[in-house]
């Protein structure tokens, strides 16, 4: 019961978070196809470059790189969201 409240109170501090980010379309460019067509383009010329180049290491590594820097993003946030709310300063 105490977490259901918590998990309610976090919710909507966060749904309070994004509703003050303003409502935003994206460009053209990026949803008439246009964006995705370049990215297949380039995907087609590097499938080749298989032999040489392991993608599914290089995908994972990439991938683990941003996980971990959006993990300290997340974690330094909170962290002085904490020290903000305790009235401390870090």
């Amino acid at each position: 019961m105490i977490t259901e409240f918590l998990f309610d109170m976090i919710e909507g501090v966060v749904h309070g978070l994004l509703s003050l980010i303003p409502h935003w379309t994206p460009p053209s460019w990026l949803t008439d196809g246009t964006f995705g067509n370049g990215v297949q383009a380039v995907a087609v010329k590097a499938a080749p470059m298989g032999a040489w180049v392991p993608w599914t290491v290089m995908v994972a590594a990439c991938a683990s790189v941003l996980a971990v820097w959006a993990g300290t993003v997340v974690l330094s946030v909170s962290l002085k969201l904490y020290a903000m709310i305790r009235g401390g300063a870090s």
